[in-house]
């Protein structure tokens, strides 16, 4: 079917839709929050401590490298510099004076 209609209400229609499908864009890839950041890094930080033994007090340690291998195992491109960034972060959570539980 076809009608006829005005060049300049094609240009609006395919605008507005352009501009919607942008928004739709930019919503998805908004910044997150300082909150949601430091709480990812804190539930990131607790599951390398309790299942993978990490220390985040520690200078040196394999756990970084072992993320980021579990990671490229899975199809995911993350630098052990990147795993060492956030566990540090979430690591900075942790109250002094903290051990690890021996059980």
């Amino acid at each position: 079917m076809e009608v006829a209609t005005h060049p300049k209400f094609l240009e609006l229609l395919r605008g507005y839709w352009q501009s919607e499908e942008k928004q739709e864009a930019a919503t998805v890839l908004a910044k997150p929050d300082k909150r949601e950041i430091d709480s990812s890094a804190q539930l990131f930080t607790a599951i390398a401590i309790d299942c993978l033994g990490d220390n985040p007090r520690s200078v040196r340690s394999p756990i970084p490298k072992e993320i980021a291998d579990l990671a490229s195992q899975l199809g995911m491109s993350i630098t052990d510099d990147t795993v060492r960034k956030y566990l540090k972060l979430g690591g900075s959570f942790i109250a002094e004076g903290w051990e690890r539980r021996r059980d």
